[in-house]
């Protein structure tokens, strides 16, 4: 039996059966044969289905907010730090955007108001 995309041929459980790649990896091949190849979810992304068999479809950009770095899935993406602001697609702590002096942030989002 080859494996389906998404999964992967898992000894520990039986030579006979898949695994489903984890949240934070995804794998677009057929026929694989072990957990390397589950690729972890680029930085930027968020890989939150397990089974992830279809990066360009199932992959989400990082919420504004959040910080998405490589593997990130519904459990380990991280808040944008308080004090800054995070735009869609934040990866990296040199994205980060530090609030303008008399804004403030609303629930951690992109929206800023004066005051």
């Amino acid at each position: 039996m080859e494996c389906e995309k998404g999964t992967y041929r898992d000894d520990t459980i039986s030579s006979i059966s898949c695994a489903l790649c984890e949240e934070g990896t995804y794998n677009e091949k057929t026929g694989s044969i072990t957990k390397d190849d589950c690729i972890k979810c680029p930085k930027g992304y968020l890989c939150d289905v397990e089974g992830m068999s279809d990066f360009s479809s199932q992959a989400k950009v990082c919420p504004s907010g959040f910080v998405c770095g490589e593997g990130t899935n519904a459990d380990n993406i991280e808040r944008c730090p308080a004090g800054f602001y995070c735009s869609e697609g934040t990866s990296e702590i040199y994205q980060y955007h530090l609030c303008l002096p008399g804004y403030r942030l609303l629930i951690i989002s992109i929206n800023l108001i004066n005051y």
